[in-house]
């Protein structure tokens, strides 16, 4: 006969698991370093050493096997391993668990940033990136205030969907960059 439908909490299980070849793989997921995710980026076969790597993608955390179970680490936090991108021109760190940013320093080529689906609560320290930076995705993150970005000079792609911006008048600070 028919299945009864499955709880909200075995809805959650049941995608989490995987089965492959008979074999269940079961995800956790973990905090990680940007530090560490980084060198676990140029660590994968085909990846530059990331001080000449044009593109850096790190979306969805940095996955692992360990006994058969999949772990997925997530960057939480933001560091001075960013500094080391001196040839970065696009840099992806979308779905993760960001929750602030960083001063980007030694990305003085950096084009397009993409913290899309982070915890990311305020637009702020892209000074660094004024000169530079072209497109900026923040997309599914918990900013309220379009504070931060009159900086950006060279700013023309601004996608911030599904944030906690309430109030139209937060347009008005879109003003200073000329290029939107």
């Amino acid at each position: 006969g028919a299945q009864p439908p499955l709880s909200r909490a075995s809805k959650r299980l049941h995608r989490a698991t995987q089965c492959t070849a008979g074999v269940v793989v079961q995800q956790s997921s973990m905090a990680i370093t940007c530090t560490k995710a980084l060198k676990e980026w140029e660590a994968r076969e085909g990846n530059a050493p990331l001080a000449e790597a044009k593109m850096v993608r790190i979306c969805g955390g940095v996955a692992t096997e360990d006994g058969g179970k999949i772990k997925r680490s997530f960057i939480t936090k933001l560091d001075n391993g960013l500094n080391g991108l001196k040839e970065c021109e696009q840099l992806s760190l979308s779905t993760n668990q960001i929750d602030r940013l960083i001063p980007f320093g030694g990305m003085k080529k950096l084009r397009i940033l993409s913290l899309g689906r982070n915890n990311i609560k305020k637009i702020e320290k892209l000074e660094d990136l004024a000169d530079t930076l072209e497109e900026l995705w923040l997309s599914y993150n918990q900013i309220a205030s379009l504070d931060g970005l009159s900086s950006l000079k060279k700013l023309k792609t601004l996608y911030m969907s599904n944030n906690r911006i309430r109030d139209w008048s937060e347009l008005d600070k879109l003003q200073a960059n000329k290029e939107l």
